[in-house]
């Protein structure tokens, strides 16, 4: 598994529904917002996301 990418996964019918990839190392963080509607992940590429 590529650990640069997030994978968005339906458990009810047991499918990945969508790769998001914006980092270029491993992902060490991920946060989502429901109110704002937001993703934010940061990485071991120093990054946010």
């Amino acid at each position: 598994m590529d650990d640069s990418y997030i994978q968005i996964y339906n458990v009810q019918v047991n499918e990945v529904k969508t790769k998001l990839k914006g980092h270029h190392k491993r992902i060490t963080g991920l946060a989502f917002s429901n109110s704002l509607n937001v993703l934010i992940s940061a990485g071991e590429d120093y990054q946010v996301n």
